[in-house]
């Protein structure tokens, strides 16, 4: 279902500024002579698992990362003109993933970073992690009776826009997200695992994004109404994007690990290589 009323939009409003809290961009900072400039490698999920803080994103992600420097951490805000600067040495990261190279379509393109203490710490202070230990979620499809939403969460690659500040003689960059709804368009288990392909709705004045590169990592996320419709009942996390169609008519779909994956698979790995 979709909002249908202003008391439904606002509640969607408020969830979508709840799940940008927990939403984070990762970027590449490659020099440009004496400067750096921030380029967006893709999103990712600030969850916790008891004393475990990290975050959830596609394989193909962190494989993209420069595997021994310093990556850029970016938190999706609406304040722009607050530069930010956070960082984390990828040649210190331990990290869970199920796949590996070539990625493609049919997967298996899903991973978890740990983040160190000081920058979990810096970031509980800013932001929200989603608990993966809350109870596991029903398959989207079991809940399309059930009064609730379906958004999506995540970096559009291509709305990236690079400047040089003259008043400073600083190099910016500035990094588009968007939180949109999405709707399922088929549910299917392959190689052990769950998958969900969607389709990203956009409001009629948003202009649609030729390539979703950058948001794979981002998260499906389900809200879901009380039998009412007045308030919000339950959030999950359902989904993890990590592929896009090729496209039709000017349109792509996304291919993600759906939450079987990730509570079920992802989870254990967790717990089993941090068992304290």
């Amino acid at each position: 279902m979709f909002p249908n009323n202003d008391h439904q939009k606002q509640l969607v409003k408020d969830f979508t500024t709840t799940i940008s809290h927990m939403t984070i961009g990762f970027v590449n900072i490659p020099r440009h002579g004496s400067g750096e400039y921030a380029d967006p490698v893709g999103s990712g999920t600030l969850v916790r698992i008891g004393p475990i803080f990290g975050i959830l994103t596609a394989a193909h992600v962190l494989d993209a990362l420069s595997p021994h420097e310093e990556v850029g951490l970016l938190r999706i805000t609406n304040r722009p003109d607050r530069p930010q600067k956070m960082k984390i040495d990828m040649g210190q990261a331990e990290t869970v993933v199920i796949g590996r190279p070539p990625f493609g379509s049919s997967g298996p393109d899903i991973a978890f970073l740990r983040l160190p203490e000081a920058t979990a710490g810096w970031l509980k202070a800013k932001n929200t992690f989603f608990n993966l230990k809350k109870p596991q979620p029903e398959p989207p499809s079991s809940l399309l009776a059930l009064p609730c939403f379906n958004l999506f969460i995540g970096v559009v690659a291509e709305r990236t826009r690079k400047a040089r500040k003259a008043e400073t003689n600083t190099l910016l960059t500035e990094v588009t997200a968007f939180a949109s709804a999405a709707t399922i368009l088929h549910e299917y288990d392959a190689k052990g695992l769950d998958f969900l392909d969607i389709d990203i709705l956009l409001a009629p004045e948003v202009k649609r994004p030729t390539s979703f590169g950058g948001m794979s990592g981002g998260g499906l996320w389900q809200v879901c109404l009380d039998t009412e419709q007045r308030q919000e009942r339950d959030r999950r996390l359902v989904g993890v994007a990590f592929y896009e169609s090729e496209s039709v008519n000017g349109r792509r779909s996304l291919t993600c690990h759906g939450p079987q994956t990730i509570y079920t698979d992802m989870l254990a790995r967790i717990r089993a290589k941090w068992p304290n």
